[in-house]
């Protein structure tokens, strides 16, 4: 059975994944005068052929598990590419934010590494740790795992981690980044 493919999150945000080829891609709306609109997607590949194996633009998301909690639906993802393997734990809470702790274990030193967004309305980055994606909403990350790029010219959002060990493999290697309501505050 596909799992769910809408989770509000709050009443200002919605999730939304689907499949797209041998994965799943997410996309992440906000409401926006009282409608919503797609703000985020995540960057996939057309086809198997379009991207390297070993190192996808996004996390190849396959298996899928979804939990309700007290004040949030945490989704946990699986999958693999080459000889690494990815995993999300992405947690939708009541309040309106929206948590993404996404890890790869990896085997040498990736020649790409993260997850990648078309931001899709007029976003603007703030820093290497926070970007507005509408009016109102930000995306944050941890700055002690991770950095965010923003291609203005291509709209295009790389939520990466910072790898400090390049000598110990194989290792696993963590991004963490939360999106929400204005003002950006660290994850509760």
């Amino acid at each position: 059975m596909a799992p769910p493919s809408d989770v509000d999150v709050g009443d200002a945000m919605r999730f939304h994944r689907q499949r797209h080829g041998d994965r799943y891609s997410h996309s992440i709306y906000c409401k926006i005068d009282a409608q919503y609109c797609a703000v985020l997607e995540s960057i996939e590949p057309e086809s198997a052929r379009d991207e390297p194996a070993e190192w996808p633009a996004s996390p190849p998301l396959k298996d899928w598990h979804d939990e309700k909690r007290d004040r949030a639906t945490v989704l946990m993802a699986v999958g693999a590419a080459g000889k690494s393997h990815w995993s999300a734990s992405i947690e939708l809470c009541n309040d309106g934010t929206a948590r993404f702790d996404v890890a790869a274990r990896i085997n040498a030193m990736p020649a790409y590494l993260g997850s990648e967004y078309a931001c899709l309305l007029g976003s603007g980055a703030l820093d290497e740790t926070s970007i507005e994606l509408t009016p109102g909403i930000l995306l944050n990350c941890d700055p002690g795992t991770t950095r965010l790029r923003f291609d203005k010219a291509d709209c295009r959002l790389v939520v990466e981690p910072l790898i400090t060990q390049t000598d110990v493999w194989p290792q696993t290697i963590r991004w963490r980044y939360w999106i929400r309501g204005t003002p950006a505050l660290p994850p509760p």
